[in-house]
């Protein structure tokens, strides 16, 4: 079915992709039962269920071990996943409510939110939201975001009534969270609110990423004889809390090798700086000629640290 992209059924965004709409409707639609009245005069509502519609959602996935709700006259079959709550939010939340009734495109967005932008990592995550309809019910989550494609996890959730509401992530509480995602996180924001005796929802996402130091180098970059040269190689750790072991990798030019001499599995602690060796030698055939080698330091908490060195042999 498309193009519906999955985020776009998630937030309730119909307007985006071919599809989407009816894909929204799938998987969270409300079922109405009309009844034509007696005089024949029109129809009348006698029943809305909310939850028979989007239930779960399988797919293939050996192993799997979910335990997808499934209604009593149905058994999950074998090496399945539920992949449902990609979809839409928990059924019968707020959430869930403001998604399937998003507000309308070309219409003023009733709720606008504002997120951390260009903050380096060790800074706390912020969203703000504010509704232009004066109060409303807020639900406000942060969620790691995997550049894979893959679900992301729920950081934290807070709910607030009001005109505004804010949700602040500390530097700890999303530690957990940090190596598999290169620091990318969302806000997933849901208001409701009255208007006119009518339930109004809108349901937006803000996402952010967090900047990473790179690598300081120490060493000549001009005039480099065939070698061996040593270079230092120095990350300050903006975190309040340790990282992990240092693993250092590079890769270079052809012709130029280069080895980690010293600093490899060192503890990265909390706010100092590691200092790695690197021992870098060239062939004759690099003789005049320009090389670079690239960097990247992994730890437990913290990956994809990276640097490069530019240099010109003699």
């Amino acid at each position: 079915m498309g193009p519906a992209p999955v985020a776009a059924v998630y937030f309730g965004e119909g307007h985006i992709g071919y599809d989407t709409e009816f894909v929204i409707g799938e998987v969270n639609a409300d079922e109405r039962s009309w009844t034509r009245r007696a005089d024949g005069k029109g129809w009348e509502l006698t029943n809305l269920d909310q939850d028979k519609i989007g239930p779960f959602l399988l797919t293939r996935w050996p192993g799997a071990t979910d335990g997808a709700s499934l209604p009593e006259n149905m058994s999950k079959p074998k090496d399945t996943l539920n992949v449902m709550p990609i979809y839409k939010p928990k059924e019968g939340t707020l959430a869930e409510r403001a998604t399937l009734f998003n507000y309308t495109p070309g219409e003023p967005a009733p709720m606008q939110a504002r997120g951390t932008r260009g903050a380096l990592v060790g800074s706390p995550l912020e969203v703000v939201v504010t509704h232009t309809s004066g109060s409303a019910s807020f639900i406000l989550e942060c969620w790691s975001a995997a550049y894979t494609g893959r679900a992301g996890k729920l950081i934290k959730k807070a709910t607030a009534d009001g005109a505004s509401a804010t949700l602040t992530v500390t530097p700890e509480e999303y530690r957990d969270y940090l190596a598999d995602t290169s620091c990318a996180f969302e806000f997933r924001c849901f208001a409701t609110h009255e208007q006119n005796g009518e339930e109004k929802h809108c349901a937006q996402v803000v996402q952010t990423v967090l900047a990473v130091p790179e690598l300081a180098v120490r060493g000549a970059t001009a005039g480099v004889g065939k070698g061996p040269t040593e270079y230092t190689v120095a990350f300050t750790n903006p975190l309040p809390y340790d990282l992990g072991a240092a693993d250092l990798s590079t890769s270079a030019t052809r012709g130029v090798t280069v080895e980690v001499s010293a600093g490899n599995g060192q503890l990265v602690e909390a706010g100092a700086t590691a200092e790695l060796k690197l021992s870098v030698s060239r062939s004759d055939a690099l003789a005049g000629k320009r090389a670079v080698i690239t960097l990247e330091l992994d730890t437990a908490v913290l990956t994809d640290i990276s640097g490069e060195i530019e240099i010109e042999f003699a």
